[in-house]
C-alpha cells in the first residue's frame, strides 16, 4: 500500500525528464519515481469537494483552490481579496445583512458553460442542510436564504438578524460547485435542481446531495463531475494517487504559467 500523504499534483503537461548517464546506462525511472513539475502536499488527496467532510478531514481545499476558486483569497498579510475573475460583491446593511454576488459574465467552466447563480445556491444549501450533503460549512448556518433565479448571473444571500459580519469567507476554495454538472449527473434540469434546494426539498435532494458527496472524490475520478471554474482542471488520478492538473483554457482569468 503506497502512502498516499505526500503526493505529487502534478501538470499533465508538463515534461517528464528522461534519465541519462555518462558512460554508463541507468535503468528507466518507475512511473511513481518519474519527475514531474508539481507540489507536494501533507495530506493524502481524496477530493476537490472542500465543504464536504471527507474534504475538511483531508484538507481538500488545497487542491481544491486551484480547481474551484473561492469568491475571496486571503493575502499575505490575512487580508481578504476579492476574487474579481469569479464575481464582485455589494452588501446591503440592515438588520438582515444581505450580499450580491454579481458573476464575472466570462467566468466558465472548463466544459463551456457558464458559472451561475446556482452554483452559489447550492454551496450554501449545501452546507445549511448538513444532515441531507454530509457537509461542514460553518458559515452557512448564518444564511436564511438565498435568492438565485435558475441561470442567472446574480445571487442575493440573506442572512440572519445579527449575522454576516464574517461573509467575506463564504464560498470559500473548494464549495463552489458545478451545479449543473450535478444535476446532469441526477438525472434533472439545472432548474429542478434550483426548486428543490430552495424549498430543501430532502427526497428530491437525496440523489444531488450524494452526488455532491462522493462524486468528486479522486478514487473514483469522473470526468463528467470534475470540470473546473479555475486555473487548472483534473485530467486524471495516477496509480500513487497523485492527481493531473492541465490549464483551464476557459479559465476567465490570466493563463497559468509553468516555469
Amino acid at each position: 500500500m503506497v502512502n498516499k500523504k505526500a503526493v505529487v499534483a502534478a501538470l499533465a503537461a508538463a515534461s517528464v525528464l528522461a534519465a541519462t548517464a555518462c558512460g554508463t546506462q541507468e535503468p528507466e525511472p518507475s512511473a511513481h519515481e518519474q519527475n514531474h513539475f508539481g507540489y507536494a502536499l501533507n495530506s493524502s488527496l481524496a477530493t476537490t469537494n472542500a465543504g464536504s467532510l471527507l474534504g475538511v478531514a483531508t484538507d481538500a481545499a488545497l487542491l481544491a483552490a486551484r480547481v474551484y476558486p473561492a469568491v475571496y483569497v486571503q493575502g499575505p498579510s490575512g487580508q481578504m481579496i476579492p476574487n474579481t475573475d469569479l464575481a464582485t460583491t455589494q452588501v446591503l446593511p440592515g438588520a438582515n445583512s444581505q450580499v450580491i454576488y454579481t458573476i464575472n459574465p466570462e467566468a466558465t467552466y472548463s466544459d463551456g458553460e457558464p458559472v451561475v447563480c446556482d452554483d452559489f445556491l447550492l454551496a450554501a444549501k449545501a452546507g445549511m442542510m448538513p444532515s441531507v450533503f454530509d457537509s461542514h460549512v460553518p458559515l452557512a448556518a448564518q444564511i436564511e436564504r438565498v435568492d438565485c433565479h435558475s441561470g442567472s448571473r446574480s445571487a442575493t444571500v440573506v442572512f440572519k438578524e445579527g449575522f454576516g459580519s464574517r461573509w467575506r469567507y463564504l464560498f470559500d476554495q473548494g464549495t463552489l460547485l458545478p451545479a449543473h454538472a450535478i444535476a446532469n449527473k441526477a438525472g434533472i434540469t439545472l432548474e429542478e435542481l434550483n426548486r428543490a434546494l430552495q424549498d430543501e426539498d430532502v427526497v428530491a435532494l437525496e440523489e444531488p446531495a450524494r452526488i455532491w458527496n462522493d462524486g468528486f472524490q479522486l478514487e473514483s475520478f469522473d470526468p463528467e463531475l470534475q470540470i473546473s471554474s479555475g486555473p487548472f482542471k483534473v485530467t486524471g488520478v495516477g496509480e500513487f494517487g497523485e492527481v493531473m492538473l492541465s490549464p483551464n483554457e476557459f479559465y476567465s482569468g490570466d493563463q497559468p504559467r509553468q516555469a
